[in-house]
Order: C-alpha cells, then sequence, then structure tokens
C-alpha cells in the first residue's frame, strides 16, 4: 500500500525538539514534506517545547515507556537531538522534565561547544 506520512502532532521525539528550535524557515518545509500544517495547537506546542527546553514523546494512553528529549543547537542552527526513555509508570512527564531537563540540555549544550571546536 502507500506509505502514511506521519503527522505533525505524532512526530518522534527527537523530531518534536528538532522542530520546535530550528529556524521558521526549516520548520515550515519540514512541515510541508510531511504533508502537515502548522496551526494554532501545533505552533503552542513548539512555543511550550522552546518555553521548557525539552520535548516528550507523543504515546498513546497505553504506552510504557516516554521519552524526554533536547535539540543540539547553535543558534537557531540545530545540530542534532538527544533523547532518553524511561518508564512511565516510574515518574511523570513534569518529574522527569524537573530531574533531566537540564542534565539534557547541559549536555546538549557541552556537546555543540565541542562541534564548534
Amino acid at each position: 500500500g502507500a506509505a502514511r506520512r506521519p503527522e505533525a502532532s505524532r512526530c518522534e521525539i527527537r523530531s518534536r525538539a528538532w522542530l520546535a528550535f530550528c529556524s521558521s524557515e526549516e520548520r515550515r518545509a519540514v512541515l510541508k514534506h510531511l504533508g502537515a500544517k502548522s496551526d494554532p495547537a501545533l505552533a503552542a506546542a513548539f512555543a511550550k517545547i522552546r518555553r521548557d527546553g525539552y520535548s516528550f514523546t507523543v504515546l498513546p494512553r497505553t504506552g510504557r515507556l516516554q521519552g524526554i528529549g533536547v535539540a543540539i543547537r547553535d543558534g537557531e542552527r540545530v545540530m542534532g537531538c538527544i533523547s532518553m526513555r524511561f518508564i512511565r509508570s516510574a515518574m511523570s512527564e513534569t518529574e522527569a522534565g524537573a530531574c533531566y531537563g537540564a542534565a539534557l540540555n547541559a549536555m546538549a549544550d557541552a556537546i555543540a561547544v565541542d562541534a564548534a571546536r
């Protein structure tokens, strides 16, 4: 059958972090390629990811593993992403963000600095 394009709202965790932090030009191009359009809900989700500094996987209710991801960036240029998986029943997204968000961003910043050398 025909290949199904993923909806932007269900993007993989690294993709969500990437799209939130890349330039608006790159974001529009990727969304167009995915066959998705930016709407107020998607724009709000990306704004929250930028404000928080990390994204979470969009999972079905039955998913056991959850993921948190951050972008490795140099200004508006996204060089890559880091993600970490955790057992969903072990902690909430709020707890994971508080525990690991800053540490993952520090790791991403260190990688960006090292890549710039």
